[in-house]
């Protein structure tokens, strides 16, 4: 998989979505928004391939959440650093969370894009989904389609950059929480 291949699978599940957010927050255009990602963690130079994801109601539960700003609210106050799937699966406020809820029981085959270190990984795209797929694993009952990966891997330092959150600031380059 290329890298023109998982960008233009990241613009199409997230442009129209998320565009009344990104012109709030300043940007012209999806691309300017995403773009400081790519520059960051060095997005367009990494090797890309596409995996099957085994058992995903086991898997993706202890995957990770990235940084990102409007998931902190769903993070349990006993999670000191990294939150995975199975944390905010278990916070009591992802169940009003309409986009997630709608989600389990009716998930389509998908494909999430990550990034990899070691033997951990981090979802760039997909966080709904993922967090779906938790909550299904959480709650018991449920079987899951398909779920594919466009995944990379990533250097040690970056990977717990992009876990632990960015600062926005309107239009400017951000800069990593430290």
């Amino acid at each position: 998989m290329t890298w023109n291949d998982v960008q233009a699978l990241w613009r199409t599940a997230e442009e129209e979505h998320w565009r009344a957010e990104y012109v709030r927050r300043g940007f012209a255009d999806w691309w300017e928004w995403r773009k400081t990602y790519v520059d960051d963690l060095g997005l367009d130079r990494r090797e890309w391939r596409v995996e099957v994801v085994p058992e995903p109601l086991t898997t993706v539960p202890s995957w990770f959440l990235g940084g990102w700003r409007g998931w902190k609210q769903y993070v349990p106050p006993d999670v000191a650093a990294f939150p995975t799937f199975a944390d905010v699966a278990r916070h009591p406020a992802l169940r009003d969370n309409r986009t997630v809820m709608d989600m389990v029981g009716q998930l389509r085959p998908t494909r999430l894009i990550a990034l990899r270190c070691g033997g951990e990984t981090a979802v760039l795209d997909g966080t709904h989904r993922a967090a779906a797929i938790a909550v299904m694993a959480h709650d018991g009952g449920y079987a899951v389609p398909p779920i594919e990966i466009a995944v990379a891997d990533i250097e040690p330092e970056l990977f717990e950059r992009f876990r632990r959150g960015r600062l926005f600031v309107s239009t400017q380059p951000f800069t990593f929480a430290h």
